[in-house]
């Protein structure tokens, strides 16, 4: 078995030791949302508070509840934030700090009020954002670390382990097709094609010996590795065999998993088959089978319905599970910079507030500079508050006169 395939295989099973890149959680983004909406629950009315105030004994927040049978869903929607913001400021000198923090702790009611109203749009914007974010994240659970580590340990050992050392000769049996002896997990001319589905399983079948050949001493893959345990006629100590040479791998990389790394390496293994007539095998294939034996071969045998045909190689367990574990790799990076997308969309939308207060000064130092260029009223002195009063009394009797002489 020459080296580079030792070597990939070793990338191969050690994966799930490996870092994996991690996607971040909805929760870690969402306190730029928090603090907008305790700052608008703080601008608010002590009477608009108390509907979210606790009540009951232990003390609990309120839930939504319809007015006169009916249901306001923008209010619905919004319950469960408006509730936690006024959990996280039902202290009054919290409140305070929040305001103190946008410079709003000393406005006046008629200037709280308009900056209100300026945050309440700023709230609507965040939570819309906040909402989809939530969907981002729900939609992607599958792309979280743990599962995607999860999904790198089957391939590797099957059902039922998640390291080396869980695995038994009934997990490996199970999760490669239960085989009785090693010529029908590996392959062979008479057994046909390998049941083997597992990476763990090809190690065993490319480099561990059959125990009756010399004694198991042949070191196929390793001068390190010991004496086979496992004979070829049955599958007694097969785990025993392949945790002893998954134990001689060195230390994984500990660089993150990428998606070219792992495309890469499962179809630079690939080409190390090599087939003969209706046959293809991975490792070292001399005569019949892959019993173990050094006359014969440590391989996994695959029947084929031409010398090149790969689609039966192709369509392993283990090859199909990492590829889709790629797949799953980039779809996570597309999801991670969206969801670092709208984390910022929320952040600039917290830093207005800051911007508000100075905003709502100009509108009121310009309301008053536009009252100042206003004309002023006339000044209403006596002297022309009496020209009138004789002007009218002019006009009244002026018109009197006519009612009673028409020609007057």
């Amino acid at each position: 078995v020459t080296i580079k395939i030792v070597l990939d295989l070793c990338t191969l099973i050690t994966l799930p030791q490996r870092k994996l890149p991690t996607l971040t959680k909805a929760k870690e983004v969402l306190t730029d949302y928090k603090e907008i909406q305790k700052l608008n629950t703080s601008l608010t009315s002590n009477d608009w508070r108390k509907q979210f105030s606790k009540i009951g004994d232990p003390p609990q927040l309120q839930s939504y509840q319809d007015k006169d049978g009916k249901t306001n869903e923008l209010r619905k929607q919004r319950w469960v934030d408006w509730t936690r913001a006024e959990g996280d400021i039902d202290q009054k000198d919290t409140a305070a700090e929040t305001l103190q923090k946008v410079g709003a702790d000393k406005l006046a009611p008629a200037e709280r009020i308009q900056l209100h109203a300026m945050i309440q749009a700023l709230a609507e914007s965040a939570a819309a954002l906040a909402n989809y974010l939530g969907e981002v994240a729900a939609a992607a659970t599958e792309l979280d670390e743990a599962n995607i580590k999860e999904q790198l340990q089957l391939p590797v050992f099957g059902e039922g382990a998640k390291t080396a050392d869980e695995l038994t000769e009934d997990r490996i049996k199970t999760a490669n097709g239960n085989p009785s002896d090693r010529n029908k997990l590996c392959g062979s001319d008479t057994d046909g094609t390998a049941k083997a589905q597992t990476l763990s399983a090809l190690l065993y079948c490319i480099c561990a010996g059959d125990s009756s050949d010399d004694g198991g001493r042949l070191k196929a893959c390793t001068n390190e590795q010991t004496a086979a345990q496992n004979a070829n006629t049955g599958t007694t100590n097969i785990h025993t065999d392949t945790k002893m040479l998954i134990s001689k791998f060195p230390h994984p990389y500990a660089e993150e998993v990428t998606v070219d790394e792992l495309q890469t390496v499962v179809t630079t293994f690939l080409t190390t088959k090599k087939s003969k007539a209706q046959k293809t095998f991975l490792g070292s294939f001399t005569t019949t089978d892959c019993g173990g034996k050094s006359g014969s071969g440590l391989c996994e045998h695959y029947k084929t319905s031409t010398k090149r045909n790969s689609a039966t190689i192709k369509q392993i367990r283990w090859v199909k599970a990492l590829l889709d574990v790629a797949r799953k790799l980039r779809q996570q990076k597309s999801t991670a910079d969206h969801i670092t997308n709208l984390a910022k969309q929320l952040a600039n939308l917290k830093q207005q507030p800051f911007n508000l207060k100075p905003q709502l000064e100009l509108h009121n130092h310009l309301k008053q500079a536009m009252g100042q260029l206003a004309p002023p009223p006339e000044a209403n002195t006596q002297a022309q508050w009496q020209q009138k009063k004789k002007q009218c009394e002019a006009i009244k009797k002026a018109t009197q006169c006519r009612e009673k002489q028409p020609t007057c």
